[in-house]
């Protein structure tokens, strides 16, 4: 009887501890897809400054090319004018030499102004998205810590709650998305000046976390930059590639990594792979 009474306490300090885990689990997912809304909030702004700039672009060739339609209105009015002061003599030659000088110059001054005033204003403009695009970096990286900060915590409470007596099969869906992130900041860091505010912390965080994950019996299998061959357990997307030899096939981006736990691949990679 005592026994029977012991193994219910037992049963439900298990079944508590799994309520706790469910909680903490969905309350982290909550909170994961509020920082994607705002890291997809970011993408917004960082491709409207694109657009910004592609429009800065197409309005300089504009303005380029009006300034090169005057200077051709201008040499045709200058081959009519000098064709005049040969039929001249006398001071009619000088004065309409005079006035074809006058014009160049001025049309000169006057695409030199322009011109100068145009590169000044897209200087400008790529300065200040130069500055904003740092910025957004920036805020990117900081969103980057603070995910990773609570996956970290996360995978810590899943560590406390293993203690307990294994009641089903292990969940593997935590450590797969701390495995997605973990190759998404990667590939943003490859990216990224080191100068960003925060870079160094998030390499920092990003090594910490996966050596948390390779602690807990996980391992990312590093395939970017390989030799890709078909016997490799991937579900591999082609693209050509001109520079790449012949039959030559490389691993050029993860989209999902390979994981394995306990040396079983629980999720099969999927990868882009270029090809000559």
């Amino acid at each position: 009887m005592v026994t029977s009474v012991f193994g219910q306490h037992s049963s439900r300090s298990v079944e508590r501890r799994l309520k706790n885990a469910e909680t903490a689990t969905k309350r982290t997912g909550q909170e994961i897809q509020t920082l994607r809304r705002e890291l997809e909030s970011t993408r917004s702004r960082v491709d409207s400054l694109r657009e910004q700039t592609m429009k800065a672009d197409e309005d300089q060739i504009s303005a380029t090319q009006q300034l090169s339609d005057r200077g051709s209105d201008a040499q045709a009015s200058s081959d009519q004018e000098l064709r005049a002061v040969q039929s001249s003599v006398g001071r009619t030659f000088f004065y309409s030499l005079a006035s074809l000088v006058g014009v160049f110059a001025l049309t000169g001054i006057a695409f030199l102004f322009q011109r100068h005033t145009s590169l000044t204003h897209t200087r400008s403009i790529e300065s200040e998205i130069g500055e904003i695009r740092i910025s957004l970096q920036a805020e990117v990286v900081q969103l980057d810590n603070r995910l990773l900060e609570l996956l970290e915590r996360q995978i810590k409470s899943d560590r406390r709650e293993t203690d307990a007596p294994p009641v089903q099969e292990s969940d593997h869906s935590l450590a797969l998305r701390v495995a997605d992130e973990i190759v998404r900041i990667q590939k943003n860091l490859s990216a990224m000046d080191p100068s960003i505010r925060g870079h160094k912390q998030l390499v920092a965080s990003t090594k910490r976390i996966q050596d948390t994950f390779a602690a807990n019996g996980y391992e990312i299998i590093e395939m970017l930059n390989r030799p890709y061959n078909d016997g490799m357990r991937v579900v591999a997307n082609f693209r050509p590639d001109d520079r790449l030899g012949e039959d030559e096939q490389i691993i050029t981006r993860i989209i999902k990594p390979q994981v394995n736990f306990g040396g079983t691949m629980i999720q099969a990679g999927q990868v882009e792979v270029s090809q000559g």
